[in-house]
C-alpha cells in the first residue's frame, strides 16, 4: 500500500491537537489516533486512508447490526445490554425496545483498552576498550498474546550507573536499551516503571518482570 504522510500547520508529520493525532503523522503519545482524510485545521494532505486500504483489497469488517428502523435489532428483557462496532464513517446501529411509562436511562461505555505488561528483559554486556555498559532488550506484551509496536517503556538504571530513559518498542514489541558505560565493577540494574500506548492500558499486575541485572 502507499500513503502519504500527514502534516499539517508543522513542517514535519503532524503531531496532532489535544489527545489526538491521525496514524499517519506523528500521534506516537496520543491517546486517540485514527485514519483520516484531512478533517483538522492546517491540513495539506486529504488522502482518505480508510479508502486506499480498501483499493489494495482490505475490506472493512462486517457490519453487525442494521443500519436503519426496519432493520432495528430487537432487544428485551428487564436489563438490556447491546455491544456493536461502528465500520465506517457513515455506519450506525440501530437497536429497538418497549418500555412502560418513566424515565429510561442509556449508558454508553467504549470498548475495553487491551492491557500491555513487560513480558520479559534479557540483559548483556558490551564491552570497548576498559569500559563496560549493560544492554537490555525489553519485551513487551498484551492481553492478546501480541507484541505490541509503538509502546513507550520508561524506566531507569541502577547500580553502576544510574539515569532515566525512555525508549519506544518496535514492530516485534522489543525495545533496547544501554546503560552509559563505566570502568568500574558491579552490578548493572534496569528498573521498568511504565508503559504507555495509544489504545493500550497497562497493568503491572501482569507484568512477568520488571528488573532484571548483570555484573561485569
Amino acid at each position: 500500500m502507499i500513503f502519504s504522510i500527514n502534516s499539517g500547520i508543522c513542517s514535519g508529520c503532524y503531531s496532532g491537537h489535544g489527545d489526538w493525532a491521525p496514524i499517519m503523522g506523528s500521534g506516537y503519545y496520543k491517546s486517540v489516533t485514527q485514519w483520516s482524510k484531512g478533517e483538522y485545521p492546517g491540513a495539506n494532505q486529504l488522502q482518505d486512508d480508510l479508502a486506499v486500504m480498501q483499493t489494495y483489497g482490505i475490506p472493512v469488517i462486517a457490519d453487525d447490526y442494521g443500519n436503519k428502523n426496519a432493520a432495528a435489532t430487537v432487544l428485551s428483557g428487564s436489563s438490556i445490554s447491546a455491544s456493536g462496532k461502528i465500520t465506517t464513517r457513515s455506519n450506525v446501529d440501530v437497536f429497538q425496545f418497549s418500555t412502560g411509562d418513566g424515565v429510561v436511562t442509556i449508558n454508553l461505555n467504549p470498548a475495553p483498552s487491551v492491557a500491555i505488561f513487560v513480558k520479559s528483559i534479557s540483559m548483556s554486556l558490551v564491552t570497548s576498550g576498559r569500559q563496560t555498559s549493560a544492554r537490555a532488550v525489553i519485551t513487551v506484551n498484551d492481553g492478546n498474546s501480541a507484541l505490541p509496536a509503538n509502546v513507550t517503556v520508561t524506566g531507569n538504571w541502577s547500580g553502576l550507573t544510574t539515569g532515566s530513559f525512555t525508549g519506544t518498542t518496535n514492530a516485534s514489541g522489543q525495545v533496547i536499551i544501554t546503560s552509559a558505560s563505566t570502568k568500574k565493577t558491579g552490578a548493572f540494574t534496569i528498573n521498568v516503571t511504565n508503559l504507555s500506548a495509544s489504545g493500550y492500558t497497562y497493568n503491572p499486575n501482569q507484568n512477568v518482570v520488571t528488573s532484571a541485572s548483570i555484573s561485569n
